[in-house]
């Protein structure tokens, strides 16, 4: 178990950070919660689950003709299909890549360079990626499992 805690930690981290984004009108965030749970294989907060329920039952019961009323999300329809979805594929290896080697040092151009390399991206389109606002949960998440691997530096005064 103290092998997933760090898991645990910060999957709880970004259920309540999807809440924040729920309760500012999201409602897409209610969708991403309930998947952040069922990938770390932890139970629903209670609010998540009554949101997800009542959502849920609304289509069940035909109360709203589909899930997507239910859950009160909608595509854009300009939405560039394929390309949004290669985005949304690559925005966690990208994301990844990027803090792992800034860990090792690389910076400027080089890490760029190495973060496309076998990605078939160019850079410009991983620095998108990777500063995209829809990726600030990504950068959070690798961000703050980058800070539990590195043992911190003991000062000596």
């Amino acid at each position: 178990m103290l092998k997933h805690a760090p898991r645990a930690k910060l999957t709880a981290q970004r259920v309540e950070q999807l809440r924040k984004q729920f309760e500012a009108g999201d409602n897409v965030a209610v969708l991403e919660a309930v998947d952040s749970c069922a990938r770390a294989g932890m139970p629903m907060p209670v609010w998540l689950a009554q949101v997800f329920c009542e959502r849920y039952m609304a289509w069940h019961l035909l109360r709203v003709k589909t899930l997507d009323e239910a859950f009160k999300v909608k595509r854009s329809k300009n939405l560039k299909f394929p390309e949004r979805s290669q985005r949304e594929k690559l925005k966690p290896e990208v994301t990844r890549r990027v803090f792992k080697l800034q860990v090792e040092g690389v910076r400027g151009k080089e890490l760029w360079r190495r973060v496309c390399f076998g990605l078939r991206i160019s850079e410009g389109t991983a620095r998108s990626i990777f500063y995209a606002a829809d990726n600030r949960a990504n950068r959070k998440f690798f961000e703050v499992l980058v800070r539990q691997q590195i043992p911190s530096r003991s000062r000596t005064t």
